[in-house]
């Protein structure tokens, strides 16, 4: 097994190391204590250097496919969510990563990972803490399944108002009648609603992706987008139904008329 070394930054294998690691961190590079009892130092301080998902992402970039990615994550890690482009994995310590399965993946890491939206709108999406420079994969936060009443709780406004709002401020034929007056005044004076709002134009994110429910998580007191990686960009290069020679063609995937 390959591992950086956190003193000298060069990959070793596992059994060139010697007291580089600290106890924890070791047990969490995945390697068993008996296979390599000199990498561990049960007296070595923890810091910022002694990474173990440090391990895996390094593999995860010498890897030269998509599908070997995937196996790699799936031998190592509890995938908790998938998609159409990518697989979520916790990889422990209050992250999850993020896993492109394919070029859509790689597009929706792209926006989800981009610097300007989080430096702008941090207080509405997890943390990012590594992400690969080709956007095979992110490492953010773990954000747990937002409740109905989490909207209600957290923003003083309900989820359905929340969603026919978005749409009331994006579409050119929105559901006002749904809405209501009641509803629109609410929404209108929340700021962090505003500031979704301002999200959602700012980065041409596709609107009704965002009004879903299990595109929502929270973090401690903080309701989050916790996916939405599919800008109008990202749907038109790959969703969006093209009709070519008698089929549907959109993005990666052909299907008969």
């Amino acid at each position: 097994m390959l591992i950086n070394c956190p003193e000298c930054n060069e990959t070793k294998a596992a059994t060139e190391f010697s007291d580089t690691l600290c106890a924890d961190c070791f047990e969490q590079s995945g390697v068993a204590f008996s296979n390599y009892p000199k990498m561990i130092d049960r007296h070595h301080v923890c810091d910022s250097s002694c990474d173990p998902i440090k391990v895996h992402t390094d593999r995860l970039d010498s890897l030269t496919s998509f599908a070997a990615r995937k196996r790699y994550m799936d031998a190592n890690f509890i995938a908790i969510g998938t998609g159409t482009g990518r697989k979520v994995y916790d990889i422990g310590q209050g992250k999850v990563l993020k896993l492109a399965l394919n070029r859509k993946g790689v597009a929706q890491n792209s926006v989800e990972s981009d610097k300007a939206m989080h430096d702008w709108h941090s207080a509405l999406l997890p943390k990012i803490y590594d992400a690969d420079k080709d956007d095979k994969w992110l490492i953010c936060a773990f954000a747990a399944t937002a409740k109905v009443r989490d909207f209600t709780r957290l923003l003083g406004i309900n989820m359905d108002t929340l969603f026919y709002y978005i749409e009331y401020k994006i579409d050119t034929h929105p559901t006002t009648k749904l809405l209501g007056e009641s509803g629109i005044g609410a929404c209108d004076l929340s700021s962090r609603v505003q500031e979704l709002i301002d999200l959602i134009i700012n980065f041409d994110l596709m609107y009704r992706d965002i009004t879903r429910k299990n595109a929502w998580g929270i973090i401690g007191d903080r309701l989050v987008l916790r996916d939405f990686g599919l800008s109008l960009a990202v749907w038109d290069e790959h969703y969006k139904p093209i009709k070519k020679d008698g089929r549907f063609v959109y993005g990666e995937i052909n299907l008969r008329k």
